[in-house]
């Protein structure tokens, strides 16, 4: 079904959008593309693969974060064994966290992730928390359970440039 918001067009699957709850369920990793994998981006699955090529044509940090805009989900973010390293196109290095993060704010989750890991915040999560979408600045979220600085743990950054083989040599790491 095919569903705007502010001018940006995205069909999604009837699936999601006829149900009372979605529950949204992330291994959370590293990203070459993004800086993380986690909630936010893996909603970007229930589009369909042309909408998904339109996102990636268009700016799709801002796409990424309209996209969750149309959408409301809890998510379960899986890090007991994430990834970290040059992932996914080359393959990374499995990361050992032990960690299940929950929450209703995707962007929040996944800024929690970002200061457990040490990466940088990517760029669909600044906008998403300048629309309102939620909260990315760390003095706004509760976290609640084990202290965060108890958790943190640093994780290697995805190689901006990667490749599966080292006989490829990887020009654009766009997507699709």
């Amino acid at each position: 079904e095919e569903k705007s918001v502010e001018n940006h067009k995205f069909r999604i699957s009837k699936e999601v959008l006829n149900n009372d709850i979605i529950i949204n369920i992330p291994a959370l990793k590293t990203h070459s593309q993004y800086g993380i994998a986690g909630a936010l981006e893996n909603m970007t699955r229930v589009v369909d693969i042309e909408t998904q090529k339109e996102m990636h044509k268009n700016d799709v940090d801002e796409q990424m974060a309209y996209l969750n805009k149309l959408i409301e989900y809890v998510t379960l973010g899986d890090a007991t064994i994430g990834m970290h390293g040059s992932g996914p196109l080359a393959i990374g290095e499995p990361a050992f966290l032990s960690l299940i993060l929950a929450s209703k704010d995707a962007v929040a989750l996944d800024r929690i992730f970002c200061e457990i890991g040490f990466f940088k915040v990517p760029d669909y999560l600044k906008i998403a928390n300048d629309m309102g979408i939620g909260k990315s600045q760390l003095s706004e979220i509760e976290v609640v359970g084990r202290e965060l600085d108890s958790v943190k743990y640093p994780l290697k950054p995805a190689n901006e440039n990667p490749s599966p083989n080292s006989n490829i040599n990887v020009i654009d790491g766009g997507a699709w």
